[in-house]
């Protein structure tokens, strides 16, 4: 112990103190929510390579092998990471698989370098490690990059919303509703179109506000007049929820906009002027120049159903 407070371990302690808590900070982000929680879910990987570096520091102030000093560093590591997803709930987070896979193959790539420069083996050995390194953090990092794609999507397409022409855009409408045993699902499909060669299927979940919902990104619809988008039903009339939210409180009916659609059998081409969402919510005007989503859903203990939705856009 008093090996492990002298001179710059003291400074090592500290830095490995105040960075921990990073791991409970509540993620504040209001828009491309699941870019900005896979980015999160990659982050692990560097973070707990440099906190399996700074435990190695630590370890070899206590033992002379460096082998020995990187297995105490990688059971540190391993087990912080466990502690942090049992704990997170509490601090208003979620435990996560994932995220506790990541740190883990942070520590381990840390690790294995330690080995690989202990061991020598020269430049083939140092090679592969770095190969491994690079497979490893593209397979990592290649959820967020996804995301990613679909911003950039966004901003080069807007105000066209969803086309559903390729993969990227498919990253900004996420399925939304069911239950735990029943999910929405989203694909690409050539059944049902009114513009290009694919448009949207939604097999929308039985249960509770089954639909879709698109991530705007804060995009400003101020300078357009109609939000337009064609739906097709291939079964019975059913009524569907649209709901625009901008970046003020749309916690509740009133505080947003809302309307309420029948869609009868077959095609539906549906057109809602910005006048009226701006005045959807009751004691405010909706914030055209920052849109966060755009949602349609069904009601509660509705049963599952299939439709389609193609041409979303702005004029």
């Amino acid at each position: 112990m008093r090996a492990l407070l002298k001179g710059r371990n003291i400074g090592v302690l500290a830095g490995i103190l105040a960075i921990l808590p990073v791991c409970f900070w509540p993620l504040r982000k209001t828009t491309d929510m699941e870019f900005w929680e896979r980015l999160l879910d990659a982050g692990h990987l560097p973070f707990f390579a440099v906190l399996a570096g700074l435990f190695f520091f630590l370890a070899r102030a206590v033992v002379q092998s460096a082998t020995r000093a990187a297995w105490l560093a990688l059971a540190a590591s391993v087990t912080i990471a466990a502690g942090i997803e049992l704990i997170q709930p509490l601090a208003g987070r979620s435990a996560s698989l994932t995220d506790f896979l990541n740190g883990v193959a942070g520590a381990l790539l840390f690790g294995v370098g330690v080995a690989v420069h202990a061991q020598g083996g020269g430049r083939a050995r140092l090679l592969v490690y770095l190969a491994l390194c690079v497979i490893v953090t593209v397979a990592v990092f290649r959820p967020p990059w996804l995301e990613f794609k679909g911003i950039l999507w966004r901003r080069a397409n807007f105000p066209v919303l969803g086309d559903f022409e390729t993969a990227p855009e498919l990253r900004l409408w996420v399925g939304q509703g069911g239950t735990d045993t029943s999910q929405t699902r989203l694909s690409l499909s050539t059944n049902a179109v009114t513009r290009g060669t694919f448009g949207l299927r939604i097999d929308a979940a039985q249960g509770d506000w089954g639909g879709v919902t698109y991530s705007a990104g804060e995009m400003d619809w101020s300078s357009y007049s109609v939000l337009r988008f064609d739906l097709f039903n291939p079964g019975t009339a059913f009524r569907l929820g649209v709901r625009v939210s901008d970046d003020g409180d749309c916690s509740a009916i009133g505080k947003r906009f809302d309307r309420e659609l029948e869609v009868p059998s077959g095609w539906t081409h549906v057109r809602i002027t910005s006048e009226d969402i701006k005045h959807g919510p009751k004691n405010r005007l909706l914030n055209l120049r920052s849109i966060r989503r755009l949602t349609l859903f069904g009601g509660q203990n509705q049963p599952a159903r299939t439709f389609y939705l193609d041409a979303a856009c702005l004029e």
